[in-house]
């Protein structure tokens, strides 16, 4: 789907018209949980996009006869819902990537999804968990010096982005005290 309405403007025009909702969520390579997000909204209007997969017609177009054939497979909507089940990992993701938790707050997230998945699903979850053995120092005790760490590498992808917007070329006039309070500024938003 991603393809076939990524360079159309009137595909996707026709999309909106013809379903009536949102064009499809973009998911980002790196990030799983933008996967399943996406998959979560396929599952939500599977009916109605497989309607207009059916419908539209675009002469010899390749992308379109595989997405006709696709919403032909009678297991797609089953494996669909079957994601449902891990949302609880989509919310508990964008829950522990905001900034400002305490260490104790991450871990609760984290104990609270424990709690909510199946056997299989927390067997995955302790062996991604198990890959951060600093995890299991925090659990622990740790110092006051540290009580606002950060658990994931977001806050540490967050400040390249950061970075990157404050070396444009725009911004070659700082001065070193305007640069260092911009830094400030920047980095401490969430306060």
């Amino acid at each position: 789907m991603k393809f076939f309405l990524i360079n159309s403007t009137k595909r996707k025009t026709n999309f909106k018209e013809f379903c009536k909702i949102p064009l499809p969520p973009q998911p980002v390579i790196t990030r799983w949980g933008t996967w399943l997000k996406t998959s979560f909204y396929y599952e939500k209007h599977f009916d109605i996009i497989c309607d207009f997969i059916q419908t539209v017609d675009y002469k010899n177009n390749k992308t379109l006869n595989k997405l006709k054939e696709l919403v032909q497979n009678k297991e797609l909507k089953t494996q669909l819902s079957d994601l449902l089940k891990f949302e609880v990992i989509t919310k508990s993701i964008t829950e522990i990537q905001t900034q400002g938790l305490s260490v104790d707050k991450q871990l609760n997230i984290i104990k609270n999804l424990e709690k909510k998945l199946s056997t299989y699903s927390l067997c995955k979850l302790n062996k991604c968990i198990s890959k951060n053995p600093d995890l299991k120092c925090f659990q622990i005790n740790y110092p006051k010096c540290v009580t606002f760490a950060p658990l994931t590498t977001v806050d540490v992808e967050r400040s390249f982005s950061i970075l990157n917007n404050i070396l444009a070329d725009n911004r070659k006039g700082f001065t070193n005290d305007n640069l260092e309070k911009y830094v400030f500024v920047k980095y401490n938003n969430f306060l």
